[in-house]
Parts: structure tokens; C-alpha cells; sequence
């Protein structure tokens, strides 16, 4: 949370084309949600009208960029899948190259 704080702070006081469209200090309000994917923290930031999707890409570009220094990592969900012929697959020859070995 501190990174998080830290980087939306820099872009709120020091960036010459987006601190302007930042109305008030950004405000980190905690963890929002646990997963098996990660944590959600939630960062509230105030925006000009309309600027808020410029604002939010720079800043979960910056953000991810202040993590990789850190050495913070970002979890990566990874799913697999396995797929089981069905009878009248196997039948047609369709069921794929044969298995290794």
C-alpha cells in the first residue's frame, strides 16, 4: 500500500500533465477483497469530468512499473485444461496425436 500511496502521490504533485487533472490528495483505502488471484486495494483518486480513464491507465501503468522495482509480483492465474475424447471421437481417429513414450 505504501508503493500504491507513494506512486499516485508523485502523479498527483509532480507530473506536469496529469497532476492538473487530480483534484485532491489520492486517498488509499485498504484491501477491499482476498482471493486465490490476490489482494484488491482499494485507491480513490479525484478527477477533472472525463479524465478519470487517463488518470486510472497512467496510474496502473506506473503502479505495475513501481511494483517491478520493488520486486513486488503480480499474481498470474494459470488454469489448465484436460481434455477427455468422447467414444465417438476416438472412433473417428479424432482424438489427437498420440501420447509420448
Amino acid at each position: 500500500m505504501r508503493v500504491i500511496k507513494q506512486t499516485a502521490d508523485e502523479l498527483w504533485r509532480d507530473d506536469e500533465e496529469f497532476a492538473p487533472l487530480i483534484l485532491e490528495e489520492p486517498e488509499v483505502w485498504g484491501v477491499e477483497a482476498l482471493s486465490p488471484n490476490g489482494v484488491v486495494v482499494r485507491l480513490v483518486v479525484k478527477t477533472r469530468p472525463l479524465e478519470q480513464w487517463k488518470v486510472q491507465r497512467e496510474l496502473r501503468a506506473r503502479i505495475k512499473a513501481a511494483f517491478e522495482r520493488e520486486g513486488i509480483e503480480l499474481p498470474v492465474t494459470a488454469q489448465a485444461v484436460v481434455l477427455h475424447p468422447t467414444a465417438e471421437l476416438r472412433a473417428a481417429g479424432a482424438d489427437g496425436p498420440a501420447p509420448p513414450g
